[in-house]
């Protein structure tokens, strides 16, 4: 029965593959619709979960937001180092992370950050940071790049994707890749972490009132004890004549104790000039609801679009009748009877949805990298093994739509078959 029904569909092959295109389409667009959406919203949600504020330079809270946490968009300037010493005294803040940013290699960004902060990404190999120059890197990029344990790499100046890292570099810093992230399907697995002393010994900045390398102790030595008597306020540098200010951060995450403290902590910081502090929840709702306007645009537009194939499918199939009951009449008067012909129905609909549900859903994951581009530029990588819940119940209602107009016109013709035999 089954190879009857595949010789049958194959005298029609140009309808039947008029129906599977149109099938592949839709299926292709919906699922896509469904599973990015789904995969922007919960990439947004995932990113603030850990910390509370961030503290930066005032500006476009959006921007703050998507440079810390993202690892997108442009820093907006620097804040002292001594506003992180002073939150980390602070009895409201539990945990306080510096960020600073300045160069990249291979398309990733060097980030500088303490080892505290990875602590909610595992590593695939390898060992965190312990001192300037050690870089852990995201899964994306060592793979991009083809960093391996042990690997080194220059950095360039500036936080240009578009450029590609050197082997070699005069302005660059050489790195010794000492950790590989697990893959986490976020922004981290783009970027290159490394010490923060690292991105402010580059820049030609100190941390303040600390030494980290023999060549600042030497320097500390040849000026003695004149700059500890002037209390570490960054005279040195304006002295020296090699540094315009003292080293900075582009912002700190923070957690606070509970919700109040978070409350009075940002009131206190978006008082002083030069610096705002943002709750990350608040903007990325806002970032959110955006989302979700576009998601709601998304999925009436899919709404419409399995509509079409639905009409599709049903004018392609009146327009087989006059085939469907000369087939009918004909199986009939060689002794095949209504059952039989009906299974051979079920086969061949079956047959063409399944293969074009299954078709859809491979064209959709093989068009996800080509709009992961796109999220990518949001700090939002793709995982195109993920799907939702949402996805096989469009897949059945695709499927449905594919074989209901077939098994009601051979239906239709059967009776008409019954009728005319009376």
């Amino acid at each position: 029965m089954f190879r009857f029904a595949m010789k049958h569909m194959a005298v029609r092959f140009g309808k039947n593959a008029l129906i599977a295109l149109s099938v592949i389409i839709t299926l292709a667009v919906s699922l896509l619709a469904c599973n990015i959406s789904g995969q922007v919203r919960d990439g947004i949600l995932s990113a603030y979960r850990y910390y509370d504020t961030v503290i930066g330079p005032a500006g476009s809270q959006t921007q703050l937001v998507m440079n810390t946490l993202f690892f997108t968009d442009q820093p907006l300037g620097l804040i002292p180092y001594e506003t992180l010493e002073t939150l980390r005294a602070d009895n409201r803040v539990t945990a306080a992370i510096p960020f600073a940013a300045g160069d990249s290699y291979g398309g990733a960004r060097i980030v500088g950050t303490e080892p505290a902060f990875l602590a909610q990404y595992g590593l695939a190999e390898g060992t965190l940071f312990s001192k300037p120059y050690q870089a852990v890197v995201g899964w994306e990029a060592a793979r991009r790049n083809g960093l391996r344990l042990g690997g080194t790499f220059y950095s360039v100046h500036g936080l240009d994707e578009d450029v590609a890292g050197h082997e070699h570099s005069e302005e660059g810093q050489l790195y010794t890749v000492v950790g590989i992230l697990g893959r986490t399907h976020t922004a981290a697995d783009k970027v290159v972490f490394a010490d923060i002393h690292t991105v402010w010994q580059t820049h030609g900045l100190e941390e303040h009132g600390e030494e980290h390398e023999d060549e600042d102790h030497d320097h500390e030595e040849e000026h003695g004890e004149e700059e500890h008597e002037e209390g570490h306020e960054g005279e040195e540098h304006e002295e020296e004549g090699e540094h315009s200010h003292d080293a900075g951060v582009t912002a700190i995450i923070l957690n606070c104790v509970n919700p109040a403290a978070q409350m009075s902590l940002a009131a206190e910081y978006n008082q002083i000039a030069g610096m705002q502090a943002v709750n990350p929840a608040q903007v990325m709702r806002e970032l959110q609801d955006n989302v979700d306007l576009a998601s709601n645009i998304v999925y009436i537009l899919c709404g419409v679009i399995l509509a079409m194939n639905l009409f599709i499918i049903c004018v392609i199939t009146m327009l087989n009748m006059i085939d469907i009951r000369a087939d009918i009449t004909l199986l009939r008067m060689i002794g095949v009877s209504k059952g039989r012909i009906q299974s051979v129905t079920a086969i061949q609909g079956a047959v063409i949805a399944l293969v074009s549900a299954l078709a859809g859903f491979g064209v959709s994951r093989l068009l996800m990298p080509l709009i992961g581009a796109v999220t990518e530029s949001m700090g939002i990588l793709l995982n195109t093994g993920l799907v939702y819940g949402i996805e096989f119940a469009v897949t059945a209602a695709v499927i449905a739509m594919t074989v209901l107009p077939l098994a009601l016109a051979v239906r239709v013709s059967l009776s008409k078959e019954i009728i005319n035999d009376t």
